[in-house]
């Protein structure tokens, strides 16, 4: 209010509110994007189609980078 953005508590609040619930919703979404995906992992693995790894690899792969 200081600023001059809102006039009164009320719509700081009901900024607020509103704020916090696009952020939920985004949220939601994003996590709704991630179960998908490891779905279609899951799906991918029961189908045969998962490759072999080790972490020593990966780990030796990962230092290569840096």
């Amino acid at each position: 209010m200081k600023t001059g953005r809102y006039v009164t508590e009320s719509e700081a609040v009901s900024d607020a509110i509103a704020e916090l619930r696009a952020r939920e919703e985004l949220r939601q979404a994003r996590l709704g994007e991630l179960r998908k995906k490891v779905l279609v992992g899951i799906e991918q693995l029961d189908r045969g189609e998962g490759a072999d790894w080790s972490v020593k690899e990966i780990k030796a792969k990962g230092r290569a980078l840096l």
